[in-house]
């Protein structure tokens, strides 16, 4: 197998020629390092390609990649690369939404259509700005690696581990983020291959081959969005280099019996709103009532405006807590599970005096595995820098 130095020139010697065509930014040279680890030659990938089967190929992820153009260019030399193949691309990309998101929605929008054969995942972003715990970025990625396996014995799956800047201060510093040591923890016990974005584009801040601001930020710019689909190139280059041995046939991924975490969220699921019983307060209706973006502005939410709405949820599993639109005038919820206590939760994030966002919410995440009760209810109380009492649920989720 090439040593990750080596992958990580050719990985270079190819996005030289990305910088070249953006002409606000220097040429990068040819000296990264630690870009990628292949854990795998992604052989089943490979068989599928040459054979006559239709390939489905899935992208997972966030805003950069629901509305960016590497999902695009990817799949462009994907075709080009495997001439004889014939691909359906997926992109269920959603914005605002990290791996926490991505675990509890996967069987909704992965894979609605049947088997995926090869997962891109793109957490490492959306993890960071959304304040995930460590404890909630490994089990959330190691339910999705699970949920992939489960659903598709000879899924290959790659990690993608995006550039934003705090990665690029760290790693400046000689430093892993923690993030994205979180999401390799979990990609080392799997054997599942990650590239490394973060790393590569710090290692070209640093030896001045472009700025920051020329690559774009969180959300690329053109120039980044063709470094990303550039890296992931070199990745295949490194991959397929050598040819698979005769008579090679489909092999199952690894699925280690015992997890990393026994909580992880590998069984996450949506339960529909209809299952809550409503108490008194919430009504079921067609939009969340208030500005959002489109993907939830036409989709049903369950809400309540004032006080002391409250209902309860009948759930079997470990975890509990919910989908939804998360905004200016969003309350403190209190809940409870079974009979015990009362706890207080602020969904009040810092994007919500402006916006209505997505967001994941896991209320409880380490209960015994059983049947349970959810009752929950809209506070009097409220972030000091929300406007109402406000909630609105489009999905319950549990685990």
């Amino acid at each position: 197998m090439l040593q990750n130095t080596a992958l990580c020139l050719l990985m270079a010697v190819v996005a030289t020629t990305t910088a070249a065509l953006a002409s606000e930014t220097p040429a990068a040279s040819p000296n990264a390092n630690s870009c990628m680890h292949i854990r795998g030659d992604l052989s089943n990938f490979r068989l599928l390609v040459a054979s006559d089967q239709t390939v489905r190929v899935a992208y997972l992820g966030g805003s950069i990649t629901e509305h960016g153009a590497w999902p695009g260019l990817v799949s462009n030399g994907l075709k080009k690369r495997f001439p004889r193949a014939e691909f359906d691309f997926l992109n269920a990309g959603i914005s605002s939404y990290d791996s926490t998101s991505d675990a509890f929605r996967f069987d909704r929008d992965v894979t609605p259509k049947g088997r995926v054969d090869l997962l891109f995942v793109d957490c490492a972003v959306n993890d960071l700005h959304n304040q995930r715990s460590k404890t909630e970025r490994a089990r959330a990625m190691e339910g999705i690696i699970r949920k992939a396996r489960r659903h598709n014995p000879h899924m290959d799956v790659i990690i993608l581990h995006f550039a934003d800047l705090p990665h690029v201060k760290d790693y400046a510093k000689g430093k892993t983020p923690a993030i994205i040591a979180s999401h390799e923890k979990v990609a080392e016990h799997y054997g599942v291959s990650t590239i490394n974005m973060a790393n590569r584009i710090a290692d070209d801040i640093a030896a001045k081959r472009y700025e920051w601001k020329n690559f774009g930020g969180a959300h690329p710019s053109p120039f980044g969005h063709k470094l990303y689909a550039e890296m992931i190139a070199a990745f295949f280059d490194a991959v397929t280099a050598r040819p698979l041995p005769a008579g090679a046939k489909l092999t199952k991924r690894p699925m280690p019996e015992k997890p990393l975490d026994e909580f992880n969220y590998a069984n996450a699921r949506l339960i529909r709103l209809e299952d809550a019983k409503i108490v008194g307060g919430w009504k079921i209706q067609p939009n969340p009532g208030v500005g959002t973006r489109p993907r939830h502005k036409n989709a049903p939410f369950m809400v309540a405006t004032e006080p002391g709405a409250e209902l309860s949820l009948s759930f079997t599993g470990r975890a509990i807590g919910f989908l939804g639109v998360i905004g200016p005038d969003c309350g403190m919820l209190d809940y409870r599970i079974d009979d015990g206590p009362w706890k207080t939760r602020d969904p009040f994030t810092r994007w919500s005096p402006r916006l209505h966002l997505g967001w994941t919410y896991v209320l409880e995440a380490d209960l015994p595995d059983g049947k349970h009760v959810l009752t929950l209810r809209t506070s009097a109380k409220k972030n000091a820098k929300s406007k109402g009492n406000a909630c609105r649920i489009r999905r319950f989720i549990a685990n």
